[in-house]
Formats: structure tokens, C-alpha cells, sequence
């Protein structure tokens, strides 16, 4: 006999196959929900004539609104391993207080956060948000390259990084196309015999947009 098509849920298929379906149903979902979030930073930026440094701190703002009345309250009363929390931020502050290295790195962070927010809202606003992504994701290769060198650099014992392997490869043929496509796209490459628009009209053209 002919089997008609089964749903496709958490009873059909095993445990591990549905949280990496799951996963990659959220990864996806996340990336749609930042390119319209890019979409209406740029729309703010050139339409409405906003400021980027206005743009991160009314951003920064509402999450920190948002993390404070909403977001930690509820991971406060969430059953989890952090003192009987999925997210304890009272012990966070605490453990803060009492480790100047801890901190350092988080006011650290902090502080490289809203630079990297600005300096992509000024690309966003100088040129186009698609270019912000190219260049966004470029920083992927330097992740990857420092994850190799300190995988070696360390020896034996490293417990951070990754080694080379056989997809290794794939990972380097990827990244190659990614730099190649950024450079073709911002006309870094010129292909000959192709039509590329005057800065001039480049500018007119995002005057309208």
C-alpha cells in the first residue's frame, strides 16, 4: 500500500533532529526579524533625517526598558539551575561587585557594543544597509581565523578554538566568495564591459530612497 505523508512533529521524528530543526527554524526567523530591523534604521536615518547616534540611544533606551520590566522579571520566575532561576539577575549583580576582572569585561563590552551599533548606522546612513550586512559579515572570517590560530597557538591543552579539519575547506571556499561578492558588489572589482554608477548618482539614487 501507498503511506500517505505523516506530520512532521516531535512524536515522528527523534528528539535531536527536532531541536536542530527547531533551531534553524529560529536562526531563520531572527535574521528576517534583523533585516527589517536594518530596513527601518535606514528608513529613519535617510527619510526621516534621524541621527545615528540618536537612533542607538533610543534603541538602547527602550532595551533597557524592556530588559528591566519585562525580560528579567520573567527569566526571574522561569524554574532553572541560577539559585532556582533561568536567570538570577540579582546574583549577575552581585557576582559583578565582587569581580573587578568580570566588570571591566562587561563595561567593556558595553561600550564596544554601542560604537559597533553607531558605526553600522553610519555606513547604513552614508551608503545603504545592504552594504552594512556585507561588511557585517565579514567579521565571521576573523572569528573563524582567531579561533584557528588560538587552537594552535595554545597547544595541546587549548581548550578554546577549533582545528583544522577537512570541512575546513568549504568553511575558507565560503569565506573567499563572501569577500569576492563584497568586493563586487561595492565595485572594489569592476567586471569589464559592465555599466557602474557615478558616486554622484549613486548619491541621487539614495536621496530617493
Amino acid at each position: 500500500s501507498i503511506l500517505g505523508p505523516q506530520p512532521v512533529t516531535s512524536s515522528t521524528i527523534p528528539s535531536g533532529t527536532y531541536y536542530v530543526i527547531l533551531g534553524n527554524v529560529l536562526v531563520v526567523l531572527s535574521q528576517l526579524a534583523s533585516a527589517m530591523q536594518f530596513v527601518v534604521q535606514e528608513t529613519f536615518l535617510k527619510k526621516h533625517k534621524f541621527e545615528a547616534v540618536q537612533v542607538v540611544g533610543t534603541e538602547g533606551l527602550w532595551g533597557c526598558l524592556m530588559m528591566i520590566f519585562y525580560v528579567l522579571p520573567i527569566c526571574f520566575f522561569i524554574p532553572g539551575s541560577n539559585i532556582g532561576s533561568y536567570e538570577n539577575a540579582a546574583n549577575a549583580f552581585y557576582m559583578m561587585g565582587q569581580n573587578w576582572v568580570l566588570l571591566t569585561l562587561i563595561l567593556v563590552y558595553i561600550l564596544s557594543i554601542a560604537f559597533y551599533n553607531l558605526f553600522g548606522l553610519l555606513v547604513a546612513k552614508v551608503l545603504t544597509s545592504v552594504h552594512r550586512t556585507f561588511i557585517d559579515t565579514l567579521r565571521t572570517i576573523f572569528v573563524w581565523g582567531i579561533e584557528v590560530f588560538l587552537y594552535y597557538a595554545l597547544g595541546d591543552n587549548a581548550v578554546v578554538g577549533q582545528p583544522w579539519t577537512k570541512s575546513s575547506w568549504v568553511q575558507l571556499l565560503g569565506f573567499a566568495l563572501l569577500v569576492l561578492g563584497t568586493c563586487f558588489y561595492n565595485a572594489v572589482i569592476k567586471i569589464p564591459k559592465l555599466y557602474y554608477p557615478t558616486k554622484e548618482q549613486q548619491q541621487k539614487e539614495n536621496q530617493k530612497t
